[in-house]
């Protein structure tokens, strides 16, 4: 069954990665609200390993959270259906931040980079 998703929802997005036949990795797209000190120079957004899953620790995924809204530019009234090839924002749930990607090379991978920003414009 397909997972619906709505305006307003609260989502997480993951990567599962499958080491061998029994051990999955659960790695989460995360922030926790510091920014670079170079490149875009703004909110670090970065995919890590859940080291705690399963122990129930809330901890471990606070900051994995992204609210969907819709293009800056229209409505999202919360609760419709996303259709799927939709344009949509994700808010960090914590910060406020939204994804945002850039030209600008991560100082992590040496690929494009991906930040939290304000959304002040509706470059995103």
């Amino acid at each position: 069954m397909d997972t619906i998703i709505t305006c307003g929802s609260v989502v997480k997005l993951e990567s599962l990665s499958t080491k061998d036949a029994v051990v999955h990795e659960h790695y989460y797209l995360r922030s926790s609200g510091i920014s670079w000190g170079s490149g875009a120079g703004q909110q670090i957004v970065t995919v890590r390993k859940d080291d705690n899953q399963g122990a129930g620790d809330a901890r471990s995924t606070n900051d994995a959270y992204w609210l969907v809204e819709g293009p800056s530019s229209s409505s999202c009234v919360s609760g419709d259906n996303i259709k799927c090839g939709s344009i949509i924002r994700l808010k960090h749930v914590s910060t406020n931040k939204y994804l945002h990607s850039h030209r600008d090379t991560s100082n992590l991978s040496g690929q494009q980079e991906v930040t939290g920003y304000d959304g002040g414009d509706d470059g995103d």
